[in-house]
């Protein structure tokens, strides 16, 4: 499946190499309100996190080495992604802020509508390309800019979530405590209705469910878009870069006055849970189901950590980050002395 998604962006038609040496992307969409523009950031974002993929599966599997050079030649030339400071992005001719992250480039084949990446589907957040591990100073910068656009009145407890809204998810993979405070609970209680029809005025029913988007429109999304942004505040473990190594990051997003213990799976196949009381981490434990290298940002900042393998102390780490080998079925504690 990963190898069909990289070679039908590579087969694209409308997918090619222009004068500038950058493969540009024309005639495509931005979710539901942008169509026939070019540059647009559901693709590029695809496209970034397809071929890398596509590139660590084949060298895990030694497998299409052919097709992994031009997977990578791909990805190296590809487009930078839009933002607001080009020419052509789409977006309000007066805006003079920061530079923010944009769904395309003009012109399109509707009315160039369309400003910062649609709530709904945020791509560059879902493809590993923006989180607080990114190595890409000015896109982080850009998506930090884009959450403030969007929440330039600021987020309080009346802020209105949507249904399908990432944006909680969006702010808690930048580590903003506030969407952590705030948006989760404001996106489970359903605040505001989405269409005038909708039953009870969209509050919640008593099973949890809402029929915010009308008659029949029973959802429970919003609640499972909470839930993901609930598990990113407590544990994040993406990559800087698509198909890069993932690095483990506790409470990143969580409000120093909430106290918290959770058991949550992680990538590299990892269970990982933790204690924090009073804005501090008292311990994490992980859980090695796969024997992966864990890569854990230190909790504690770049002091000493005390690592117990199964029960016994075996050794001592220090530094902003934390590197050690694990074995299939270990549980490794990590505590401050």
């Amino acid at each position: 499946m990963i190898k069909g998604a990289a070679e039908f962006y590579r087969h694209f038609p409308n997918l090619r190499k222009e004068g500038d040496g950058k493969y540009h992307i024309h005639h495509v969409n931005s979710n539901e309100s942008v169509m026939g523009a070019h540059d647009t950031d559901e693709d590029l974002s695809a496209m970034r996190g397809i071929f890398a993929a596509a590139i660590r599966a084949s060298e895990l599997l030694d497998r299409d080495a052919t097709l992994r050079a031009e997977w990578q030649e791909r990805l190296s030339n590809l487009a930078p992604l839009p933002t607001s400071d080009h020419p052509d992005a789409l977006g309000p001719a007066d805006y003079t802020g920061p530079p923010v992250l944009v769904r395309g480039l003009k012109p399109t084949a509707n009315d160039n509508s369309g400003f910062t990446p649609d709530g709904n589907s945020l791509p560059m957040w879902f493809f590993d390309l923006v989180n607080l591990e990114s190595p890409d100073s000015r896109m982080l910068a850009a998506a930090n800019a884009t959450f403030d656009r969007v929440y330039r009145a600021g987020i309080n407890e009346k802020t209105a979530v949507g249904v399908l809204s990432k944006w909680a998810i969006a702010g808690a993979t930048l580590g903003r405590a506030d969407a952590t405070r705030f948006l989760v609970p404001n996106q489970m209680r359903a605040l505001t209705a989405e269409r005038d029809t909708a039953y009870l005025g969209g509050r919640p029913l008593a099973n949890r469910l809402t029929l915010r988007e009308g008659p029949q429109a029973l959802d429970a999304e919003r609640l499972g878009r909470a839930a993901e942004a609930l598990q990113l505040a407590l544990v994040q473990s993406a990559p800087g870069v698509p198909g890069g190594d993932p690095v483990l990051r506790l409470f990143a997003a969580w409000p120093d006055e909430w106290d918290a213990r959770f058991a949550l799976r992680a990538r590299g196949g990892f269970v990982v849970s933790a204690s924090r009381k009073a804005g501090l981490t008292e311990w994490v434990e992980i859980h090695s189901e796969s024997g992966s290298v864990a890569r854990v940002r230190n909790p504690w900042g770049s002091g000493a950590v005390v690592l117990t393998r199964n029960g016994k102390a075996t050794e001592q780490l220090k530094g902003p980050l934390l590197v050690f080998d694990t074995e299939i079925g270990e549980v490794v504690t990590l505590r401050i002395e």
